[in-house]
């Protein structure tokens, strides 16, 4: 929102122009709307579900977390191509998931999908952003199972096994009173920490998946490699139970909240050849933390090119016929053995096994350089 000087602008809705009505474009159809008739905009329906459960939605232009959201969901969209069978929304309990579903029903790899073809779950424990999040897909004719309570201490589809998990919980929890669910049944790899909720998180999705099911969910770079109150024991145990298909390490400054950079995790339960090639005991590690471009000096967005090249380059280790063919790239994508993750003490990230970059070769003798800069600095003192 912004303030515009009088008569300047004009609210395309009502056409007042005071000097104190605020006004932003809307984004589906590009009409000047006023703070008065935002609410009653055609558009504004469509978009209004801020941080809500909103499975099929895009952030308003206000949303403050609108780049790294969308970024996200075009990201697991791309990468997983979840277009069919029962998809879950686990972590809608404290409103902080957002998925954008028609760019994965006519995805850059091609994939296409109707929406009569997915069954969508999902749950919120506030009851405000519950509602909304019913109205979001009652608006798009979509029938989805959403229930309202904690996902944690109430979970409305206890016996669900879904083929895809979507995910974005909220990070490094620790008011999530992990200590009254010391016996859950979800925690097969190890009892989470009650002060931090991210190997919950990962447990719970893990849990909701179904025998040949894929999960990808966004948490902080620390959960690659931390080894506190059993974290690292648990991840451990998710490694060696071969669960890890993929990790993402995405750049920093994608947030409007947070400078802090996260990571993208995708397990799936099946490497067999379900479609695709064995990759048992593999794991692609993809380190993207250099790609986007900044949008303002401290916030930065990844490019369509940039989701095609991360979404490209699993679907083709993957061994997805329609991709390119896979190969390593040093300081970017590295395929590591079970083996190669164990010497690295179980650590997940990325930056560990691509690499670095490899710089090329200007053809340049290295005594030659070395004397020609040696030279232009002496010639730079001397003036």
């Amino acid at each position: 929102m912004r303030c515009f000087p009088k008569h300047e602008h004009a609210c395309e809705c009502c056409g007042k122009a005071e000097h104190h009505v605020y006004a932003e474009r809307c984004k589906t159809c590009n009409k000047l709307t006023c703070r008065d008739c935002l609410y009653l905009h055609p558009c504004f329906f469509l978009f209004r579900a801020k941080r809500s459960s909103g499975i099929m939605y895009q952030m308003p232009a206000y949303d403050v977390e609108e780049h790294a959201r969308k970024l996200a969901s075009r990201l697991w969209a791309a990468v997983l191509a979840a277009l069919e069978s029962s998809y879950r929304a686990p972590s809608t309990a404290d409103g902080h998931c957002s998925y954008e579903i028609p760019p994965a029903a006519n995805g850059p790899m091609g994939y296409e999908a109707r929406i009569g073809d997915i069954s969508i779950y999902g749950q919120e424990s506030n009851y405000t952003t519950w509602r909304l999040a019913k109205m979001n897909l009652a608006i798009r004719g979509i029938d989805a199972q959403i229930a309202h309570g904690d996902t944690f201490h109430a979970d409305r589809h206890p016996d669900l096994k879904a083929d895809y998990v979507l995910a974005n919980p909220p990070f490094n929890d620790s008011d999530w009173r992990g200590e009254l669910l010391k016996e859950d049944k979800r925690w097969v790899y190890g009892v989470p920490p009650t002060g931090n909720a991210n190997f919950a998180w990962v447990q719970h999705f893990l849990y909701h998946l179904a025998p040949t099911g894929t999960a990808g969910f966004v948490l902080a770079n620390g959960s690659m490699s931390s080894n506190q109150s059993n974290e690292g024991e648990i991840r451990k145990n998710i490694i060696e139970a071969d669960l890890v298909d993929c990790m993402v390490a995405l750049p920093g400054q994608l947030f409007f909240s947070t400078q802090i950079p996260v990571c993208l995790w995708f397990l799936t339960r099946n490497k067999k050849r379900n479609g695709f090639r064995e990759r048992r005991g593999e794991t692609l590690f993809i380190d993207a933390r250099k790609m986007g471009k900044l949008t303002d000096r401290v916030h930065r967005e990844l490019t369509d090119d940039d989701v095609k090249k991360i979404a490209g380059t699993y679907h083709g280790w993957r061994g997805d016929k329609r991709a390119a063919p896979y190969e390593d790239i040093r300081g970017f994508c590295k395929s590591a053995t079970l083996e190669e993750i164990r010497k690295h003490g179980h650590v997940l990230t990325p930056g560990r096994y691509v690499g670095a970059e490899a710089i090329e070769d200007d053809g340049e003798p290295f005594e030659d350089k070395m004397a020609r800069l040696d030279k232009a600095q002496l010639v730079r003192r001397a003036l």
